[in-house]
C-alpha cells in the first residue's frame, strides 16, 4: 500500500486480515504523525476526484479520533484541517454533507469550549442565509449537530441569538428540505434560547413560528415541542389552546407516527406534572385543563394493537391515561367507567375486552385510591383469567397485579382469596404453566403477606422448581415469584428455605455450560436464599461444593464473573468467621477482580465482595487486606475509572478501617488525603441528574467512612489520631446539610450517627450553632430520625 487512498480502500475490505492490517496502519500513523495523517484525511474528504466511499471513511476515521489526538496537532495543521472540513460542506451530495457536518461539529466541540474557532461559527451562521441551498442546508445541519452536544455556557447571548435567528429564518423558507433541517437544528438548540423563551413576547413569536410548520412536518414539530417542554415547560400557558388543537388533531390522525408523536407531547407534560407533584411545587395545570377532552381522544386508542417491545399508539395512550389518573384525581372517572363497562364485558370481541382491562389498569399504574364505582369490575378481571385469548388473559393478570401493588386501600379479603385460588391453579396446572400468573401471585404475596400459608408456599415452590427443571424456558417470572416468597416468608419456614438452597445449588452446580441468562437467575436467587438462611446452617461439604462451583464459573465463564463474586460475598456473610479457612481458595480471584480496570461491573462486584468479607472476618484476614488496599487506592486515584467504583472503594476502605485497623493505619494518611479531595468534589451542584445521584452517594459514603474509621480507631483506643480533623469534619457536615444539596433521609441518618460517635469518643468535641439547630429540628419530628436526635441532645446535656 503506497497511498492513504489505498489504505482506506483496504480498511473496507471483506478480507478480515487485510482490513486489520489497514486499520493498524492508520492507528500507528495517528500515533506517530497525527499532523500529516489528519491533514491528508481532511484533504481526501474535500477531494472531488476520490471515490465517495473513501471520502466517507476518511471523515469517519477523522471524526472518531479527533478527541484522542487533536491536542497533539500543531496550530498550523489544525487551521488547514478545519478549513478543509468546513469547505467540504459545500459538496452537493447529501451523504458527504452529513458526514462532513458531523466531522465539523466534532471539531467545533473541541475548539469552542476553549474560546477558539469563533470565526468558523460566524461562517456557518452567515452561510445559513446563503442563496445557494446547498450551503444553507449544510450550515444549518452542522449548527444543529454542534448545539446538540455543546454546553450553552460556552456561547455568548449574542451568538445564541444569531443561531436562533438562523434557524427561524430557515423555517420560514419555501424549500421543504431547508425547513426540515432548520426545525431539526432548532430542536437540537432549544437549551441555548433560554433568554428568548423567558421573554413573553419573544416566546410567543417563536412558538407561533414553530406551529406554522405543523402542516408540513407534524412528527418533527411535535418532537420539538417535547424538547421545549422539557426545558421551559411554563412558557406554553399563552398558547395552550393552539397546542391543544394541534395535538388533538394529531391524536385523531390515521397516521400512527403522527398520532404517537402527538400523544408523546402530552406524555412529556404528564411526566413533568408528576415530577412537580413529587417534589412539592405548583403544577402547570395543563393536564387538568385538558383532562376530559384528552381522555375522550385517548380511550379509543386503547383498542389499537399492542406490539411487544415496541412503543405504539396504544401503549402511549395507556401511559398518558395513567398520568391523568395520578394528576387529575378522578376528574375523568365517569368517562373511564363508562368506557370500561362498554368494553370489559365483551365476549365476542377480544380487542374490546383488552381495551377495557387496559383502561382499568391505567388507573392503578401508580399509587391511587380504589374508586368505589370501579369495584364491580374487579371480579370481571378475575373471570378474564380464564379468557381463551392469551393477550386478554395476560393483561388480566397484569391488571390484577396493579390493583394489589398500587391501590392505597386494601382490597376485600374475599376478592384476594378468590384471585389467589385461581392464580395457584395456573401455576400448578399440568402441562403448560402460565408464567404471567406469577405477576398476580407475586403482588399478593408482597401486599397481603398474611395470606401466606406454609403448605401453600411449599406447593407453589415445588411446582416452580419442577417447571424450571423441565421447561427449557428461562422466564424471569418464575424466579421473581420465588424471590417474592423468599422475601416475605417468616424465617421459621426453614424447611422451605433449605429446600430452595439445595435445589438451586444443584441447578448452579449442574448448569455450568448452559444458558448464561439461566445461570444469572440461579446465582441471584442463591444469593437471596443465603441471606434468609440462618448463619452456620451450611455444612463443610456444602460450603466446599458451593465454593468449588463458584471457582469453576470464575475460571470458565467470564460472562458470569460479576455474579460469581456477588455469590461469593453472600456465602462469606452466611458462613461467618468460619469463612477464614476458605479465604485462601478464593483470595486470588477477589484480588484479581479489582485490578480489571476495563470492567467497571467486575470491579464493583469485587469491591462489594471484599467489603462483605471484611465485615464478616474482621481482624482474621490481615494478609488478604494488606494486598487489597493498594488496588483499592489505584481505583481511587485512576481518573478513568467511574465515580461509582470510587464510591464503593471508599465504602470498602471504611469496612476495612473498622475491621482490620492495624493493617489500615499505615495507609490512613494517603486515604484521608484522597477523602479531602473527594469531599471537595462532592460539593458540586450540576444539571446532570445522573451525576447528582453519584454526588449524593459520594457524600453519604464519606460520612459512612468516618463512622467506620472512628469506630475502628476507638476499638483500639487510637481515636486521637484524627483529633485534628474534627473541626474540618464539622464544617463539611454543616455544608452538606444545606437545602441546596438536597440531603436524603439516609444522609441525615448517617450524619446523626456520626455525631453520636464524635460525642462519645471525643470529650472536647462541641457542636457549633448550625449543627445544634440542625439536630434540634429532628428532636420533635415524627420520623425515624428523632430518636437519634434525642440521644444527641441528651449526650450534650
Amino acid at each position: 500500500m503506497t497511498s492513504l487512498d489505498e489504505i482506506l480502500v483496504q480498511a473496507q475490505s471483506l478480507n478480515q486480515n487485510a482490513r486489520e492490517i489497514a486499520l493498524t496502519y492508520l492507528d500507528q500513523s495517528a500515533i506517530s504523525n497525527p499532523n500529516s495523517l489528519f491533514q491528508q484525511l481532511s484533504q481526501i474528504l474535500l477531494d472531488g476526484l476520490c471515490q465517495k466511499n473513501i471520502r466517507i471513511l476518511a471523515a469517519i476515521y477523522l471524526k472518531n479520533n479527533i478527541n484522542k489526538y487533536w491536542d497533539t496537532i500543531s496550530s498550523n495543521n489544525k487551521d488547514h484541517i478545519k478549513a478543509n472540513c468546513i469547505s467540504s460542506l459545500g459538496i452537493n451530495d447529501l451523504d458527504l454533507v452529513k458526514i462532513g457536518a458531523i466531522t465539523v461539529s466534532t471539531l467545533f466541540l473541541k475548539e469552542l469550549p476553549k474560546g477558539l474557532w469563533k470565526e468558523g461559527l460566524d461562517i456557518l451562521i452567515t452561510n445559513s442565509y446563503n442563496t445557494i441551498n446547498t450551503y444553507k442546508h449544510a450550515s444549518l445541519l452542522t449548527l444543529g449537530y454542534i448545539c446538540e452536544d455543546l454546553n450553552p455556557e460556552v456561547l455568548t447571548n449574542e451568538e445564541k441569538y444569531k443561531i436562533l435567528l438562523a434557524t427561524l429564518s430557515g423555517m420560514a423558507q419555501d424549500n421543504e428540505e431547508i425547513q426540515y433541517v432548520s426545525i431539526t437544528a432548532f430542536k437540537n438548540s432549544v437549551k441555548f434560547f433560554e433568554a428568548n423563551f423567558r421573554n413573553g413576547n419573544e416566546s410567543y413569536e417563536i412558538l407561533m413560528s414553530l406551529y406554522d410548520n405543523f402542516k408540513y412536518f407534524p412528527v418533527l414539530a411535535f418532537q420539538t415541542i417535547g424538547e421545549i417542554l422539557t426545558v421551559f415547560p411554563e412558557i406554553f400557558d399563552n398558547t395552550l389552546c393552539t397546542l391543544g388543537e394541534l395535538t388533538y388533531n394529531g391524536i385523531k390522525s390515521d397516521n400512527e407516527d403522527i398520532a404517537l408523536a402527538a400523544i408523546n407531547v402530552w406524555n412529556t407534560i404528564g411526566d413533568i406534572e408528576k415530577y412537580r407533584l413529587e417534589i412539592g411545587i405548583p403544577l402547570l395545570g395543563y393536564l387538568e385543563t385538558a383532562c376530559e377532552s384528552l381522555t375522550e381522544l385517548l380511550l379509543p386508542k386503547l383498542l389499537l394493537p399492542l406490539i411487544d417491545d415496541e412503543w405504539s399508539v396504544s401503549k402511549a395512550a395507556y401511559n398518558m391515561m395513567s398520568s391523568i389518573s395520578v394528576i387529575c384525581e378522578g376528574q375523568n372517572s365517569q368517562q373511564v367507567s363508562r368506557f370500561i363497562k362498554e368494553h370489559i364485558y365483551s365476549k365476542s370481541y377480544m380487542k374490546k375486552s383488552l381495551a377495557g382491562i387496559l383502561a382499568l389498569s391505567s388507573l392503578y399504574e401508580e399509587s391511587t385510591e380504589v374508586h368505589d364505582n370501579f369495584r364491580e369490575y374487579f371480579s370481571q378481571v378475575i373471570k378474564l383469567f380464564n379468557s381463551p385469548h392469551e393477550d386478554v388473559q395476560k393483561h388480566a393478570f397484569w391488571c390484577f397485579s396493579r390493583f394489589c401493588k398500587n391501590s392505597n386501600k386494601d382490597l376485600d379479603e374475599k376478592f384476594i382469596i378468590e384471585a389467589q385460588e385461581k392464580l395457584l391453579k395456573f401455576i400448578n396446572c399440568e402441562g403448560k404453566s402460565n408464567p404471567f400468573a406469577c405477576w398476580g401471585l407475586k403482588a399478593i404475596y408482597q401486599r397481603y403477606s398474611w395470606i401466606l400459608d406454609i403448605n401453600q408456599c411449599k406447593c407453589v415452590i415445588e411446582t416452580l422448581l419442577k417447571i424450571i427443571t423441565q421447561e427449557n424456558k428461562y422466564r424471569t417470572e418464575y424466579y421473581e415469584l420465588i424471590t417474592s416468597i423468599l422475601n416475605e416468608i417468616p424465617d421459621n419456614y426453614i424447611n422451605i428455605i433449605e429446600l430452595l438452597f439445595t435445589q438451586f445449588l444443584n441447578f448452579y452446580t449442574n448448569n455450568l455450560l448452559n444458558n448464561d441468562l439461566y445461570n444469572i437467575y440461579i446465582s441471584n436467587t442463591l444469593q437471596i436464599i443465603l441471606t434468609k438462611l440462618p448463619a452456620n446452617r451450611l455444612t463443610e461439604p456444602i460450603i466446599d461444593k458451593t465454593l468449588n462451583s463458584i471457582i469453576l464459573f470464575l475460571n470458565i465463564k467470564s460472562t458470569l464473573y460479576e455474579e460469581s463474586l456477588q455469590l461469593l460475598g453472600a456465602l462469606a456473610i452466611n458462613t461467618g468467621p468460619n469463612f477464614s479457612s476458605y479465604l485462601p481458595k478464593v483470595s486470588s480471584y477477589l484480588l484479581h477482580s479489582i485490578t480489571i480496570l476495563d470492567s467497571s461491573g467486575i470491579i464493583k462486584s469485587g469491591i462489594i465482595a471484599i467489603g462483605d468479607i471484611a465485615r464478616t472476618l474482621g481482624s482474621e484476614m490481615p494478609l488478604f487486606i494488606e494486598k487489597a488496599i493498594p488496588s483499592l487506592l489505584i481505583i481511587l486515584e485512576n481518573p478513568n475509572i467511574l465515580i461509582t467504583c470510587k464510591i464503593l472503594s471508599i465504602n470498602c476502605l471504611g469496612d476495612i478501617a473498622n475491621a482490620v485497623n492495624q493493617v489500615f493505619l499505615p495507609y490512613m494518611p494517603i486515604i484521608l488525603k484522597y477523602l479531602d479531595g473527594a469531599a471537595g468534589i462532592s460539593l458540586q451542584i450540576t444539571n446532570d441528574a445522573d451525576l447528582n445521584e453519584n454526588l449524593y452517594e459520594l457524600r453519604e459514603s464519606i460520612i459512612q467512612f468516618y463512622i467506620c474509621l472512628i469506630q475502628g480507631l476507638a476499638k483500639n483506643y487510637k481515636q486521637n489520631l484524627i483529633q485534628e480533623r474534627l473541626s474540618q469534619l464539622n464544617t463539611y457536615i454543616g455544608i452538606i446539610i444545606q437545602d441546596k444539596f438536597s440531603p436524603t433521609p439516609y444522609l441525615h441518618q448517617c450524619i446523626l450517627g456520626l455525631i453520636i460517635d464524635l460525642i462519645e469518643n471525643y470529650k472536647d468535641y462541641k457542636l457549633d450553632t448550625v449543627l445544634f439547630t440542625y439536630i434540634k429540628s429532628f428532636s420533635k419530628s415524627c420520623n425515624g430520625l428523632c430518636d437519634a436526635a434525642r440521644i444527641i441532645m441528651s449526650l450534650c446535656n
